[in-house]
């Protein structure tokens, strides 16, 4: 017979102890799904602002950003210029299978 002894070990009180209650668990769930749902809101920010344009403006930045696209990949050394270039390009709907064939390519060409 044991005297007025819990059934308890010391490891298992500390571990209880140690533990996050319940509403602290929910609260960083909670707020890790709100900064996942913030970074791809803001991830797509240039997507809504493209969608968002006067379609005639939009296809002259287009135009406009295509043949900076080509001019700045046309020099191997301006590498990340243009990879940011062919992405910002693949953005915008306008960008056909021509384009999309460009950002391909360059997004396949090797950094070194």
């Amino acid at each position: 017979m044991r005297s007025g002894r819990s059934s308890v070990s010391p490891l298992t009180a500390r571990r209880r102890q140690e533990a996050l209650p319940w509403v602290t668990r929910v609260l960083i769930l909670l707020g890790v799904v709100l900064m996942v749902g913030v970074w791809g809101w803001l991830r797509n920010a240039d997507s809504r602002a493209l969608a968002g344009m006067n379609p005639d403006l939009r296809r002259e930045l287009f135009e406009r950003s295509r043949k900076e696209a080509e001019l700045l990949c046309a020099r191997p050394e301006l590498g990340d210029a243009c990879r940011d270039r062919v992405e910002f390009l693949a953005l915008f709907p306008e960008c056909d299978a021509s384009c999309r064939e460009l950002v391909a390519q360059q997004q396949r060409r090797p950094t070194r």
